[in-house]
């Protein structure tokens, strides 16, 4: 396959719809794509058409890569954030910004977040 058939190959998977990239990567990988996201299955597939016209990494480049790999310091997680204001102001805030009208006093709320139900009072200064 030359590079311009390659090209043109590469640019009809763009014009072509989820389903019919889906049905085009199970005749290139030989399995159902696990994905239905549409920019992915255009790369990936791409990515095996090129691999088959010109061939894959060489075993140097493949143990290299893992190598890479292995020796990253990958961060499995985030980092928890670390609040600098008071957790009681920082619900007041919260709170106080979702309600669309003002609160009279006397008036009872209760919070949104169903895990944690908290019902507040107004009082009368605020």
């Amino acid at each position: 396959m030359t590079s311009t058939e390659l090209e043109g190959e590469v640019a009809l998977l763009r014009v072509m719809t989820t389903g019919e990239l889906r049905a085009k990567y199970l005749e290139v990988f030989g399995e159902p794509s696990p994905s239905r996201h549409r920019e992915r299955l255009v790369r990936r597939i791409a990515w095996k058409i090129q691999a088959l016209a010109e061939g894959d990494l060489s075993e140097r480049a493949r143990r290299r890569a893992e190598e890479i790999a292995n020796d990253a310091n990958l961060r499995i997680r985030m980092p928890a954030a670390k609040s600098t204001a008071p957790a009681i102001e920082t619900a007041v805030t919260a709170f106080s910004l979702r309600q669309k009208r003002q609160q009279f006093p006397g008036t009872t709320c209760r919070g949104l977040e169903p895990s944690s139900p908290r019902i507040t009072t107004v009082a009368s200064f605020g």
